[in-house]
Formats: structure tokens, C-alpha cells, sequence
């Protein structure tokens, strides 16, 4: 299991729950999740369709949600990872990614 977590709104690791499923199948299990959820974004939904992946089905996820989870990895997506990405003991390898919002 892969967790992304944006630390804003939900686009980046929805896109990247999208993306992972769609390279890895069945092989890996990709979770999203935000610290602040709200409705995923249609500008979101209409980049991934773009390169042929449907995202439109996808639901934002609250963060402490995955709290009950284990994950071989986390990601902290966006430019306040570091700051407000919270620690997950649950997770094998966390890594912090500093990206844009879409």
C-alpha cells in the first residue's frame, strides 16, 4: 500500500492515486488523502482524462482516516509537506515531495 497525502487541497494525490493504479495495476495499492479534504477539482478530473486515466470516481479522503492503516510507503505531496505532513509510524518509507498545486 502507497499512501499520498496532499497537505492542502486533495488534486495532487488524487492525481497520484490515479496515476499509480493506472501503472501498477493490481500489484500495488494506492490510497489519497488530504489534511484539509474538499471536492476533488473537475480541472483535475479533466488533466487526468487526458492521458487516459479516470479519476472522476475517486473520493476525497480525510487524513485521519489513514490512521488505521498500514502502508509500505507515504507520501507528502506539496510545498508544506514538511511542515505539516504528520509522522506515520505506520509507514515503512515516508517520503516528502514539494509540488505545485495543478
Amino acid at each position: 500500500k502507497v499512501l499520498f497525502l496532499c497537505t492542502g487541497h486533495p488534486e495532487r494525490s488524487e492525481m497520484a492515486e490515479g496515476l499509480l493504479r493506472s501503472i501498477a495495476g493490481e500489484a500495488m495499492i494506492p490510497v489519497s488523502a488530504a489534511i484539509e479534504p474538499a471536492p476533488l477539482s473537475p480541472l483535475a478530473v479533466d488533466a487526468m482524462k487526458e492521458i487516459g486515466i479516470d479519476i472522476s470516481g475517486q473520493q476525497v479522503k480525510d487524513v485521519r482516516g489513514a490512521f488505521q492503516d498500514r502502508f509500505a510507503y507515504a507520501v507528502g505531496l506539496g510545498d508544506q509537506s514538511k511542515e505539516r505532513c504528520p509522522v506515520f509510524p505506520f509507514a515503512f518509507r515516508i517520503f516528502r515531495w514539494s509540488l505545485e498545486d495543478p
